[in-house]
């Protein structure tokens, strides 16, 4: 392959296929960064410093590994991702060049990709821009659908096989140009014929945390989802659709520090984009026929955090890590809230350690839970304990329901 060939990596399967498939489907050679795996995660600290935070660790591994592969050729460029405040993803481009140039990998550029819509949209025109978001919610849809089903279903493998082909389907009629929504459409009925588990109280169980860990399936997140559906949990985690909605409320909140309101014109279009962005998500949930899989409202998450956080801190998810752990607490859903957290990330941290806890504190369980290179039986029996607690509680409330 040529150096003109994009490599998208670092939101995992199933975005980073569905991503690169939208950019075939407008002309672009592109492909998916690799799985960020086990794998990826050892080649990244091999090459990176001690001490650095998840993201870096797999993103960089997978990026040595993508360079190093038989159909790398002559490089090519990485669409890297741009980040603000604290948070380390603003300093990972020093990283990945100091792991390529030592691997001898010089021929690999990296793409900065800032994340506000204004960036994107110049970057990538209205067109791109919306087929881009597109290919998200679509993974959205897969993600969710995939979630609801693994505590249900008899045979796990069946139906982790079964959606590797529906995502491959998807990435075959995104890069045909097919629009997502019939795309999902067709293949809603995807694991009608899978057995299911008899019904019984499961308990309820919200993850949050930093963007990376939230959203990036597999070793990053700590297979939590999985481990848990194998205990019988249920498992609420939002959509990478909110990381989208954040960036837009950013852009119609006054700059840190600064009190000056955003102009009524401006504040006008990032709200028409917001009613879009929701609309589209809400045709795509329902056409995957998991329709009741909301959007939460930055604005009232932004609402429940501001006594233990406020929006004017940017920094990883900001102000949504809190809202959505409160949101939990307030509808009654939940039975535990753990967060994933990054190590080495400060923002997660102060989060998790700190606000978390005493925002919770009487309302809801929480447990946090961080990515790190040891300590894995620790973390199992914390989340064991914990999990223990919440099928407990799942099956009073159920006791007290019947008649």
């Amino acid at each position: 392959m040529s150096a003109d060939d994009l490599w998208v990596g670092g939101l995992g399967w199933p975005y980073d296929d569905l991503l690169a498939a939208s950019l075939r489907g407008r002309g672009h050679q592109a492909s998916a960064l690799g799985p960020l795996d086990h794998d990826a995660f050892e080649r990244g600290t091999a090459a990176l410093p001690r001490g650095q935070c998840a993201p870096a660790l797999f993103t960089t591994g997978a990026l040595l590994r993508r360079a190093s592969a038989p159909d790398a050729g002559d490089g090519g460029r990485y669409l890297r991702l741009h980040s603000c405040g604290p948070c380390r993803y603003a300093l990972f481009g020093l990283g990945y060049e100091r792991a390529l140039r030592v691997a001898g990998h010089t021929d690999v550029r990296l793409l900065d990709l800032d994340p506000s819509p204004r960036a994107l949209l110049a970057m990538w025109g209205e067109d791109g821009s919306r087929l881009g978001v597109d290919a998200l919610l679509v993974g959205d849809a897969l993600a969710e659908g995939l979630r609801r089903l693994r505590p249900r279903v008899r045979d796990i493998e069946a139906l982790e096989a079964r959606a590797q082909v529906v995502c491959a389907g998807l990435v075959a009629a995104l890069e045909a140009g097919h629009d997502g929504c019939d795309a999902l459409r067709v293949r809603a009925d995807w694991a009608a014929d899978l057995a299911r588990l008899p019904d019984a109280p499961r308990p309820r169980v919200v993850l949050v945390g930093e963007p990376f860990s939230l959203h990036v399936d597999g070793p990053a997140q700590l297979n939590l989802p999985q481990v848990l559906a194998a205990a019988g949990a249920e498992i609420r985690v939002p959509p990478v659709a909110l990381w989208l909605a954040y960036q837009l409320w950013i852009e119609r909140q006054p700059a840190f520090g600064q009190s000056q309101p955003v102009a009524a014109a401006r504040v006008a279009e990032v709200a028409s984009l917001e009613a879009a962005l929701r609309s589209r998500f809400d045709e795509m949930m329902a056409a995957f026929g998991v329709a009741d899989h909301f959007l939460p409202d930055v604005d009232h998450l932004a609402e429940l955090a501001a006594p233990h956080l406020p929006g004017s801190w940017r920094a990883g998810y900001g102000h949504v890590e809190v809202g959505l752990a409160l949101a939990a607490a307030e509808d009654g859903h939940a039975h535990l809230v753990v967060s994933i957290k990054s190590f080495g990330c400060l923002p997660s941290s102060s989060v998790a350690d700190a606000i978390l806890p005493a925002a919770l504190l009487g309302k809801l369980a929480f447990l946090s839970l961080e990515v790190a290179s040891d300590g894995e039986a620790a973390r199992e029996s914390r989340l064991a304990l914990r999990l223990d607690a919440a099928r407990r509680l799942a099956e009073d409330q159920a006791s007290r329901a019947l008649p």
